[in-house]
Parts: C-alpha cells; sequence; structure tokens
C-alpha cells in the first residue's frame, strides 16, 4: 500500500523569540498528518529515511536545515506548533541525520 501524499505537508523550523536571537526558517517536507506529542523524529537528507516514535504514519524528509537549529527553537506543521526539547545533527556516509524530540507548545 503506498503513503498518500495528499496527507503530506510542508513543516518549518524557526528561532523562540525567548532565544533573542534571529529568526531562522528550516524548510521541512514530506511530513504527514502530525503524531501525539512528544516523539523523537529522524530524518536523513540524502534520501534514506528514518523515523521512530508513537503513532507517526509516514515517513519524512528533511530537505534543508540550518546548521544552528538549537534546543526550545519552535516546529509548526499544519497550525500545531511543538517545542524542540532535545536536538541531534551528525554526519553519515550517507548524509547529515538530524533528530528531534518534540512537545506541544500550551
Amino acid at each position: 500500500m503506498s503513503r498518500n501524499s495528499a496527507f503530506r505537508t510542508t513543516c518549518t523550523i524557526t528561532r523562540n523569540p525567548a532565544v533573542g536571537e534571529t529568526d531562522i526558517t528550516t524548510i521541512v517536507t514530506n511530513l504527514p498528518c502530525m503524531p501525539v506529542f512528544p516523539i523523537s523524529l529522524s530524518f536523513n537528507n540524502a534520501g534514506q529515511q528514518w523515523l521512530h516514535g508513537t503513532q507517526f504514519d509516514g515517513l519524512g524528509t528533511i530537505t534543508e536545515w540550518n546548521e544552528n537549529i538549537q534546543q526550545e527553537d519552535i516546529f509548526t506543521c499544519q497550525g500545531q506548533v511543538y517545542t524542540i526539547t532535545k536536538l541531534a545533527a551528525w554526519p553519515l556516509q550517507t548524509g547529515k541525520v538530524l533528530s528531534l524530540t518534540l512537545e506541544q507548545r500550551t
């Protein structure tokens, strides 16, 4: 059964204004409807795709991201806003991997 691209969307990551730094925007594509949070997402921007967490139906690929993404930045998708509570990025032979843990902002 193929993935339904109609359920996919574009998401962004921006700097938390409380940090007091210039906003950044990171394009996140091919993310389906958002799952229950908190959740950990892992992405590879060189073709392979990983994902782990709770009730996440589909794969996500981050096609571009700013090297300066940090904890407390804001993840926005389909009108829902989340805080990045944990972040890791590291190189692999196939490209860079970005792992995010998100919690819904209240």
